[in-house]
């Protein structure tokens, strides 16, 4: 008797171990870092496949936020594809951040108010170095240095380089000369009259109670370009919606501008030394709803 409980029971093992097993498959898993690159705590992050015209759900739950500078993983189950739209928005819902086509397959981490599609880069081209007058008051040593600054910053956003254009310089120098002598500060030209603007144009003024002799004009050229920080990726938008000033630094990377020309001043004002710096650009740039970096513009 013993036996053939025995014998039975191996029976039903066996049995048990011939029928079909059910595997729980796990599900392809894709992780995604957000950082808050822009200037107001994002309560509303949406992500789709570029190409699909429905943003779906707020991935965030109703009472998260991202900090200014915090970050958010997020893991997606099943996602298919590389490249995804982003689109974030401030807890008011106004949009802060939106770009397409960020690629998954080479990075996983994005800052939003920052991050864009990994650009093109054109062939490198040695821009040639002044040879002859500067069409300015700005030496050949000063002009090449504000040429090159100008030329790494398009670099860096895959632009192709500009050149020294010595008519728009000494456009540019008549507006310094005249700046100084009628107010001593920053103006733009105007749209109509004698002093009519043709170009773009980028403004810089630095102000000291010593010598201004040893500036750098390289740095004007810098503190239009940090600017970025609060540029959104695209089209360009009405200025009045970015969190601080950008119209410098996409001048400075507008893609279809190919000359600048720079001059300076200087003046004294209520016993400030100040430097007054003016570059143009031609074909001018900042066209509202044209994306700076298209070369398509």
């Amino acid at each position: 008797m013993k036996t053939l409980l025995y014998q039975a029971c191996q029976r039903i093992l066996f049995f048990c171990f011939l029928l079909p097993m059910h595997y729980v498959q796990a599900q392809n898993e894709t992780k995604i870092t957000f950082i808050n690159g822009t200037s107001k705590p994002i309560g509303r992050l949406f992500i789709r496949l570029t190409g699909e015209t429905d943003w779906g759900e707020n991935i965030l739950s109703a009472t998260q936020r991202i900090r200014v500078n915090g970050e958010l993983s997020v893991t997606l189950y099943d996602w298919e594809g590389c490249k995804i739209d982003v689109q974030a928005s401030g807890t008011n819902r106004k949009v802060l951040y939106s770009a397409s086509g960020l690629d998954l397959c080479k990075t996983q981490t994005f800052t939003l108010g920052q991050s864009r599609p990994e650009p093109i880069r054109p062939p490198v081209v040695e821009t040639p170095s002044l040879s002859g007058t500067t069409g300015s008051k700005l030496t050949r040593e000063k002009a090449n240095a504000m040429l090159r600054a100008h030329n790494q910053i398009r670099a860096n956003d895959g632009v192709n380089p500009m050149g020294w254009d010595e008519t728009v310089a000494t456009f540019a120098q008549q507006w310094a000369n005249h700046l100084a002598t009628e107010s001593c500060s920053m103006q733009h030209r105007p749209r109509q009259g004698a002093w009519k603007q043709r170009y773009g144009e980028n403004l810089f003024m630095q102000q000291s109670t010593g010598t201004l002799s040893g500036f750098k004009y390289e740095q004007a050229v810098q503190s239009w370009a940090d600017e970025k920080q609060y540029y959104t990726p695209g089209p360009l938008r009405d200025f009045s919606t970015y969190p601080d000033q950008v119209g410098h630094y996409t001048q400075i990377v507008w893609a279809t501008s190919l000359r600048v020309g720079c001059g300076y001043a200087t003046c004294n004002n209520g016993g400030w030394n100040t430097l007054l710096v003016v570059c143009n650009y031609d074909p001018p740039g900042n066209y509202i709803g044209q994306d700076p970096l298209s070369p398509k513009n």
